[in-house]
Parts: C-alpha cells; sequence; structure tokens
C-alpha cells in the first residue's frame, strides 16, 4: 500500500527478524572508545523478549577491550566488554513500543538514560580499544541476534550529550543536534531509506542476512 510513497530521508527504520540479521562497519579509530566521553543513543522496539542482541559493538569480534551496548534475555539494557558486565539497567524495556535508550559517559561517570530518565549509574574508566562496529549481532559466548526495530542510532565520540534527565528528541538525530559536534559523530544510521551512515565518515554498511530499512520509526512525518 505504500507504493509509490516517500519518506524524508531521516524518517526511516531497521528491522532486523532475529535469525541472521546484522549491520558490520569497516574497523576504524572513530569506534575505540578510549577512556574518554561518548553517547551512544537510538530508538529501539522489541517485538519480543531479547536474547542478547547488540545496539552497538566496538569490534566484529567483540573480543578484547570492546565495547557492548546489548539487550539482555530480561529487555535491560546492559554495558560490557567481553568479560566483564559493568553497568545492568534498572528497569526493562516494554515491548511493542518505541523507546529511546542513550548510554552515555561523562567522565567516569557511567549512565543507561532510557527515555531520558536515568536507569542506572555507576563509575567506569575502562579504555575501550577495539575499532570494528557492530549493530545487531552480539558474537561473544555465542551468536545472538536482536529482534525487532531500530531507529536513529547515533554513536558519537569524544562527547556527552546527556548528563541529567532530558526529553528524547521528536524529530530525527543530525550530526549536530543535541549539542553534537559533527566531527565527534562517529556514525549515524538506521534512519534512511537504504543503509547508509548519515554521519560525516560515511563509512560503508554491509547488511547482513535480510536486514532491511523500514518505513517504521518513532516520529511523526507532517
Amino acid at each position: 500500500p505504500l507504493s509509490g510513497t516517500t519518506l524524508p530521508t531521516p524518517y526511516y527504520g531497521a528491522y532486523f527478524d532475529g535469525t541472521g540479521d546484522y549491520l558490520s562497519f569497516p574497523s576504524n579509530a572513530a569506534f575505540a572508545m578510549g577512556t574518554g566521553d561518548f553517547t551512544v543513543e537510538g530508538w529501539v522496539y522489541l517485538t519480543t523478549t531479547q536474547n542478547y542482541g547488540t545496539l552497538f559493538l566496538s569490534s566484529t569480534t567483540g573480543t578484547g577491550s570492546s565495547l557492548h551496548i546489548q539487550i539482555n534475555n530480561a529487555n535491560k539494557v546492559r554495558v560490557t566488554d567481553a568479560s566483564s558486565e559493568y553497568l545492568l539497567a534498572t528497569s526493562a524495556i516494554t515491548t511493542n513500543t518505541w523507546t529511546h535508550i542513550a548510554v552515555v559517559r561523562s567522565g567516569t561517570t557511567l549512565t543507561i538514560y532510557q527515555n531520558g530518565t536515568s536507569n542506572g549509574t555507576t563509575t567506569n574508566s575502562t579504555n575501550f580499544t577495539q575499532s570494528g562496529a557492530l549493530i545487531g549481532l552480539e558474537p561473544v559466548g555465542g551468536t545472538y541476534y536482536y529482534t525487532g526495530y531500530f531507529s536513529n542510532i547515533r554513536v558519537v565520540k569524544g562527547q556527552a550529550l546527556y548528563t541529567t534527565t532530558f526529553t528524547p528528541s521528536t524529530t530525527p538525530l543530525t550530526t549536530t543536534s543535541q549539542g553534537a559536534t559533527a566531527s565527534n559523530v562517529s556514525l549515524l544510521t538506521c534512519q534512511s531509506a537504504t543503509f547508509i551512515d548519515n554521519s560525516t565518515n560515511n563509512f560503508t554498511i554491509t547488511a547482513n542476512g535480510n536486514s532491511q530499512p523500514t518505513y517504521y520509526n518513532p516520529f511523526t512525518v507532517s
């Protein structure tokens, strides 16, 4: 029924069916968060209970000092590396609804925000050195895939965009919205009619399985 219909570029999402769907990106220093500030955010729509599929993983293998932002089998956001859990969200994500998730490190304070409200915080100074990138796949301890929709995933290196309660954007993210500096935005994707990186890096994206862009998104198109 949408044949011939085109939405504005950022008003898209991406669908992953949980059976081999994920996105991969070339290794680049932009994905190695080091010991500094960072923000990883996006909208998630869980269609079922998850099994450790990732919002973002700063490695193609998951090994070493890599940043893993997963949704566990209780639908809670979890921040880990290849061997240690650093932070687990207090509350679960509700299925079948769009939810904004942001994982932010400011100095040594690591916080998970859910719909703009802190959902867990801790002290963390891990040096995340791995420089690949995956969305939708967790390869450590098995092979785990995300099931549901993503939209407007943005990775920002060197900036903590949120340090207190905030209202998530009601419009698609850009390389400069919410105070981001364009040169710090490592990745901005899952917001177009094809899988492209809308950051200034313009990284090549490899779509694995039958992951696909979709009209479904968390925004109102006027």
